[in-house]
């Protein structure tokens, strides 16, 4: 499948790394809230107990069954899900963010965990991600700063390919810590 808006960078084996490490941190979570997961939703990175909901209003349903998509936008949706439960964001770059960061804002504080990660340069995306921090008040448990590049890819070529990469990647992990069990 081709990723919506021509993002298709980010279906590459490099890129798809960021939702192995989202799935990671939110491996205790029986459901996960993917808001904008596009071509490469967080579904096929999870583990056997854990379904997800995909929320996307760009791109057709997946096959998957551990999936349910549900092609609207965040703030049409009534957040009715079980807890616990885990929020992701990859690439955070939401139209109409000012007006619907309320309802976003408080299915995040109700989520165990939540993972956000968008493009460290693009500031849009960036304020997003401070915007989200600041008016949840759920604790930082992790941040990481990463530069993805693909060697296996293909060259980069306008408009053949779509948006350029963007390489640069900030990913945060806000919520509950989860204590891994260990000798006493």
């Amino acid at each position: 499948m081709t990723a919506p808006m021509r993002w298709q960078y980010l279906e590459t084996e490099a890129f798809r790394m960021r939702s192995a490490m989202a799935a990671w941190w939110l491996r205790e979570c029986e459901t996960i809230i993917d808001i904008g997961g596009g071509a490469t939703p967080i579904t096929d990175f999870l583990l056997p107990h854990q379904r997800s909901i995909v929320i996307d209003p760009l791109v057709p349903p997946t096959s998957n069954p551990a999936a349910i998509h549900l092609p609207i936008r965040v703030q049409d949706w009534d957040a009715k899900v079980p807890e616990p439960f885990g929020v992701v964001m990859l690439g955070c770059d939401l139209d109409g963010f000012d007006h619907w960061i309320r309802h976003l804002c408080a299915i995040i504080a109700k989520a165990s965990r939540t993972v956000l990660e968008a493009p460290s340069h693009y500031k849009p995306s960036m304020r997003q991600i401070r915007d989200i921090i600041r008016r949840t008040t759920c604790p930082v448990l992790a941040t990481i700063q990463m530069s993805i590049e693909d060697m296996t890819a293909r060259p980069y070529v306008w408009p053949r390919d779509g948006w350029p990469p963007k390489p640069d990647r900030y990913m945060v992990l806000l919520g509950k810590a989860h204590h891994a069990a260990g000798p006493s």
